[in-house]
């Protein structure tokens, strides 16, 4: 009996695992190929095609191939086929939910319909397209224009090809679906357990990956990637499934190019921590403990990553930020600099340190109150909370203990678990020890002086605590370990269950309006109709309404011109996110 279980688990081990890495690796080259044709072509002046996609399907179909050792067919179904089909279904999965959030509606997907639509940021400015587009938008509040000028494009980019193939804005999503199916097959193929899969379960399910998952926010892919990149420096140090770790140098080179141009955050997180594991690399290599070839290699592999995704794929990012505004990550920083944070910030945060925020958002009650009226800080015990708080929970950005209703009390018991455990660690495994600590201590310093890390979604680091303890549970075989980490896995998923519903309902119940007012749409006779678009700057709206509404001659219009109308107006529906509504009916 001992003989066969050893043998199943070394199958998986070995065939089930390669070929999940394999599999992940398809997805994230796919994304990567997609950001690197899309930008050359956008170097010889040619926006984005239908082909883009196929073209990078195709690239990355090859790389696997070659990179596979064994061809069998049971390698290709599970490293080729496999992926192929998710990445086939996951603009359908994209559409579950349409897209409701402010900044979704806002200047991300904007800047995604004006990229489907011809745009190349290279070459020219959102506003000049805008102008010369045969529909003008009209756009008042013109920071929306800055964004989709400045902003890393990553998201962008990908979610215009899916678009550009669809003809659907809400399938510009499915970057999250395949970012997440990505993350879980790397973690797999590292060690296929139960309890691995109980990690995933709580890694994917957290508040911001969960909850922004059916919208066109990156902060959950900043999460995934971030992750990633943390996994990745334990896969080059203990990963046995290859050779030579040719394979891990490749998803790290990709992984590094497309995190980079997801969001300036993003850009520094991965260079800070790649750092400071390099950092540890040069220790170990003056004590003759790392293979000094392998650490050549990744030496030039991260400068090559570096150089590629500011010169290539952020060429219509850094490089131009740089020549027109004397800073890359401009407009956060330079000249001219849009301070975001002040105004979106509660007004007791003034005069505090980062740290107090940190303390402050962590331990108060889910809220999303920041206004000049909203200034007493209301804390909780840990463990507990309120109507009011399920009530905030159907936001996908909330401000004041953004990481769920009971996050603080699970951040507690993690964070009085982690010295014992790495303590123990120690003792036991020194390397494992230091890829846990080095992450750990940078958070801790990041915590002390970036000013803006009270904010849930922009600090995925907080997460580390825990899943450094689940991990450190996980391989330890005492039961007391086993029930601590059980309690642990259940405490958390209550927490993200609990938003993920929360949120579901809440689209679930606006997704009804929608899709009855667009099918009203789709179903009506426009023929003789001029169709006007009333919004509150939700600019994303539009391109939802031209997906049904093709060839209809259509006027986009600011919600404060509809006292001036004088056409008869018909208003389809009003949330206090869309105004829709016909004129000149005939």
């Amino acid at each position: 009996m001992n003989r066969i279980s050893s043998k199943i688990n070394n199958f998986i081990d070995t065939k089930i695992s390669k070929n999940l890495f394999f599999a992940a690796l398809f997805i994230i080259s796919f994304i990567f190929y997609d950001l690197a044709v899309s930008t050359i072509l956008f170097i010889f002046n040619i926006g984005i095609t239908k082909f883009n996609i196929f073209i990078a399907l195709f690239l990355s179909i090859i790389s696997i191939l070659f990179l596979l050792k064994e061809k069998n067919t049971e390698n290709i179904f599970l490293s080729i086929v496999i992926p192929i089909v998710l990445i086939a279904i996951s603009p359908f999965i994209s559409t579950i939910h349409y897209d409701i959030s402010y900044d979704g509606n806002t200047y991300h997907k904007m800047t995604i319909g004006f990229l489907s639509d011809g745009w190349n940021p290279i070459y020219e400015k959102a506003e000049h397209f805008d102008a010369n587009s045969k529909i003008q938008m009209n756009i008042k509040q013109t920071e929306n224009y800055i964004w989709a000028n400045h902003y890393a494009k990553a998201s962008y980019i990908f979610g215009a090809s899916i678009v550009k193939v669809t003809n659907n804005i809400e399938t510009s999503k499915c970057i999250n679906f395949l970012s997440i199916i990505a993350f879980i097959f790397f973690v797999l193929s590292f060690k296929t357990r139960f309890s691995t899969l109980l990690l995933i379960a709580s890694v994917i399910t957290l508040p911001t990956i969960g909850t922004q998952l059916f919208t066109n926010y990156i902060d959950g892919l900043v999460y995934i990637y971030f992750f990633l990149i943390i996994y990745l420096f334990f896969a080059f140090d203990k990963c046995q499934l290859f050779e030579t770790k040719k394979e891990l140098l490749i998803t790290y080179f990709m992984i590094l190019v497309i995190a980079i141009n997801i969001k300036f955050s993003l850009f520094a997180f991965a260079g800070i921590y790649c750092l400071g594991y390099y950092i540890w690399y040069l220790i170990r290599l003056k004590k003759g403990s790392i293979d000094k070839k392998f650490l050549k290699q990744m030496t030039l592999t991260s400068i090559f990553a570096v150089l590629f995704a500011v010169f290539v794929v952020g060429l219509c990012v850094y490089p131009k930020n740089m020549l027109e505004n004397k800073n890359p990550f401009y407009p956060l920083y330079g000249k001219n600099k849009i301070d975001i944070m002040t105004r979106n910030s509660p007004v007791y945060f003034r005069g505090k340190s980062p740290v107090e925020k940190y303390v402050i958002s962590m331990f108060s009650r889910v809220s999303n109150k920041y206004s000049q009226n909203d200034q007493i800080i209301e804390y909780k015990i840990p463990f507990t909370f309120n109507d009011e708080e399920i009530d905030y929970l159907s936001l996908c950005d909330l401000r004041m203990s953004g990481n769920g209703i009971i996050y603080s009390g699970i951040f507690v018991i993690s964070l009085l678990l982690l010295p014992f455990l790495l303590i123990k660690t120690f003792r036991k495994d020194k390397r494992i020890f230091m890829l846990m600590i080095i992450p750990f201590i940078i958070m801790i310093i990041m915590i002390f002086t970036m000013k803006d890390i009270w904010w849930a979604r922009y600090f995925p680091q907080t997460h580390l605590i825990f899943i450094f303890d689940i991990i450190l549970l996980i391989f330890n075989n005492k039961l007391v370990y086993r029930i601590i980490f059980y309690i642990l896995f259940i405490l958390l998923m209550i927490n993200n269950i609990i938003s993920i519903s929360k949120i579901s309902k809440y689209n679930a119940d606006y997704d009804n309006i929608i899709k009855s007012e667009l099918t009203y749409l789709k179903e009506s006779d426009l023929s003789e109709c001029d169709f006007k678009i009333y919004t509150n700057e939700s600019l994303g709206i539009f391109y939802n309404i031209r997906d049904i509404i093709a060839d209809q001659k259509v006027t986009f219009v600011n919600r404060s011109t509809i006292m001036n109308e004088t056409n008869t107006a018909h208003p389809l529906f009003y949330n206090k996110m869309y105004w829709y509504c016909l004129s000149g009916e005939k």
